[in-house]
């Protein structure tokens, strides 16, 4: 019995802020496959990382394009929108990722006919990605809605489970060493991480009527916005996924991709906290009513600030510690994470101004900023591309950040409007 009551307490500790919740959620979400491919650095060498990192890079863009916007919108729309029109909100979301994945379809269906020789792995590959690109939406989506419900504490431990099993999942593909074997992993964890937050949170939802007449005007607008956010989402994931894509097509050393890849992954991780700070405080934001949203706009920026700050120390601190004192075939990777980490403040701000823009239904700036970094770090590799080496990424990445944060700026008066 004192156990059972010592749980219980330590559960409601837990789940008061509804922060830590999230936390759980997110890293189940969206650290996952992060988690798995860590692990992996294990048993794979940086040239089988560094395949996996591209195949991910590569999918991450196309999950984008899939998703139409839905899961960025969700989050804000139904928090948003009046408890009588939600199930309405919802239906017209859910919507919007068979729109996408009908795109890629045809994107994807349009480069298999043509006769070049890279396209030829895709063949075999293509079913396998259009299922992994629609399981991802759909954890994602559902993720989205239920901070936007803000029903994350009732389905935050069934979600965590599921992960779970989708990181073996993704483990026992990657302990096949290929990386069709990888792909097939996670095809299977997406699916298990997929069935269990819809098991989890359906329940919670408003009741959606399929078969009430559409109203073909709210869809549009949904559709309108949600194309402005998927195009800025789009340059942000090729942004991410750029200067590693670059890399392996100015071929660099498979070991330059591979220890890229891995810094990549911890700068992954590192962000990881800034977009639940983020995630946290925009539902709050939205559904707040105007005197309140200047002193929430603030709290987000200040946290945000001492986060990135707080988490930057902590990463340099560790990976000094195994830079130095312990030898492995990553350190060209750790080195560039650290590196990489000084940018954390750089993107603190990038994540805060993005956040701002979506809350109030602001999305040409986002786009043009995003498509100003992707276009520096082609530039980049342009003009030094016969020297493409991990060195060069780095830079690269600064450079992107670095601009973005620039542009953001020069913009911040808009922005607070």
């Amino acid at each position: 019995m004192l156990g059972a009551s010592f749980l219980r307490n330590l559960k409601s500790r837990f789940e008061s802020g509804g922060f830590l919740p999230l936390f759980v959620l997110m890293i189940a979400v969206q650290g996952t496959v992060l988690v798995s491919q860590s692990l992996s650095t294990l048993i794979l060498n940086p040239s089988e990382i560094g395949s996996i990192r591209t195949f991910e890079s590569v999918v991450s863009v196309l999950v984008i394009v899939a998703g139409f916007g839905a899961p960025t919108l969700a989050m804000r729309d139904t928090a948003a929108a009046n408890i009588e029109h939600r199930g309405e909100a919802i239906r017209n979301l859910l919507i919007l990722p068979i729109i996408g994945i009908a795109i890629v379809a045809i994107l994807l269906l349009a480069t298999l006919l043509l006769d070049f020789d890279f396209v030829q792995p895709l063949k075999e590959l293509a079913a396998f990605a259009l299922f992994l690109i629609l399981s991802i939406n759909i954890t994602r989506l559902v993720s989205a809605i239920s901070q936007g419900l803000m029903i994350v504490p009732r389905i935050y431990i069934v979600v965590f489970i599921g992960s779970l099993l989708a990181i073996a999942a993704h483990l026992v593909g990657a302990g096949q060493k290929t990386l069709f074997s990888w792909i097939s992993g996670r095809v299977v964890g997406e699916l298990i991480l997929a069935v269990s937050i819809l098991a989890a949170s359906m329940k919670y939802w408003p009741k959606i009527q399929w078969t009430r007449r559409f109203q073909f005007l709210p869809l549009l607008k949904t559709a309108g916005r949600a194309t402005l956010v998927n195009f800025s989402l789009i340059f942000r994931m090729a942004a991410d996924a750029a200067p590693i894509v670059l890399l392996g097509i100015y071929s660099a050393a498979s070991d330059d991709i591979g220890n890229f890849g891995v810094a990549t992954l911890l700068m992954t991780f590192a962000t990881l906290p800034l977009t639940i700070i983020t995630q946290n405080g925009l539902p709050q934001l939205v559904s707040a009513d105007g005197s309140r949203q200047p002193e929430l706009i603030h709290i987000l920026k200040r946290r945000l600030l001492l986060g990135s700050g707080l988490i930057a120390a902590i990463i340099i601190a560790v990976i000094s510690l195994l830079r130095f004192a312990i030898e492995t075939e990553y350190d060209d990777a750790l080195l560039a994470a650290m590196i990489l980490t000084a940018t954390l403040p750089l993107k603190s701000y990038v994540v805060f101004s993005g956040t701002i823009l979506l809350a109030y239904n602001r999305y040409i700036l986002a786009l043009i900023t995003n498509f100003l970094e992707l276009l520096l770090i082609a530039l980049i590799f342009i003009v030094l591309g016969q020297q493409a080496d991990i060195e060069l990424a780095v830079i690269a990445v600064i450079a992107g950040a670095s601009l973005s944060s620039f542009v953001l700026f020069l913009f911040r008066h808009k922005i607070r409007k």
